[in-house]
């Protein structure tokens, strides 16, 4: 796939996390050994929840994301700091979405420099749905803006000069992105619809992700309720 792949696509900011071992509940004859994707439950990211001070998540836990960066305690709350001033700037979304590739590649030089799997990556969002997301997914005065909301709000291309990888089917709400293998639909896609991911893990065509998204969004699957589109995945050099 090409750069023209993201013609016509909205960005959704830009994320650092670690590819990760493929869990055993997701299909080993349709995923890749090491996947990649927008939602938590599957992989690391950097920054997020565990990098800042004030949440609500225990000491252990944040300690054991540290740890698969690289990081230790005083490193953390340096980030920590970061993220608070960047979003204060408006330059960082909440928790762990990038507004451009080289503010996601001076944090990587700065706090995690060398990190192996570590992956800048962008998602894009097809114009034709950017104002449905806005629509649909406006927060309230008492909960703020997601940085994934800000990013979409701003209606800004994804950026040139990376590889596409494809599209991953994620459901948002504003707890974050759920993606399609977290519930095992995948095997259900490719049964229903013969719709396969490529050898990246991710669907090549707007035409068979979106059909996927629609099946993924239906109540009787049993997925996560959410607003479940085809995002486009671009992998960018750090």
């Amino acid at each position: 796939m090409s750069d023209q792949a993201t013609s016509g696509m909205i960005s959704a900011g830009y994320m650092l996390a670690k590819r990760t071992l493929r869990p055993d509940y997701i299909c080993s004859q349709l995923m890749p050994e090491r996947i990649l994707s927008a939602s938590e439950c599957l992989v690391d990211f950097v920054p997020d929840l565990w990098t800042i001070d004030w949440t609500r998540l225990p000491d252990e836990e944040r300690a054991k994301k540290a740890r698969v960066f690289g990081m230790d305690a005083a490193a953390r709350r340096q980030v920590s700091l970061w993220v608070e001033e960047g979003v204060d700037k408006g330059a960082f979304g909440w928790p762990n979405v990038f507004f451009s590739t080289d503010d996601a590649r001076e944090f990587v030089r700065r706090f995690v420099p060398g990190q192996e799997d570590l992956v800048l990556f962008g998602l894009g969002l097809p114009e034709r749905l950017s104002e449905l997301f806005i629509e649909s997914e406006t927060p309230s005065d008492e909960t703020g803006a997601s940085g994934v909301f800000e990013a979409i709000s701003r209606l800004q291309p994804l950026e040139d000069g990376g590889r596409v990888l494809g599209f991953e089917i994620l459901g948002y709400d504003t707890s974050g992105y759920h993606s399609w293998l977290c519930n095992g639909l995948e095997q259900d896609v490719a049964d229903e619809l013969s719709v396969r991911p490529n050898a990246d893990g991710f669907v090549d065509t707007y035409h068979d992700a979106m059909k996927a998204a629609e099946f993924c969004g239906r109540d009787e699957v049993g997925a996560e309720p959410g607003f479940w589109a085809p995002w486009l995945v671009v992998e960018y050099d750090l």
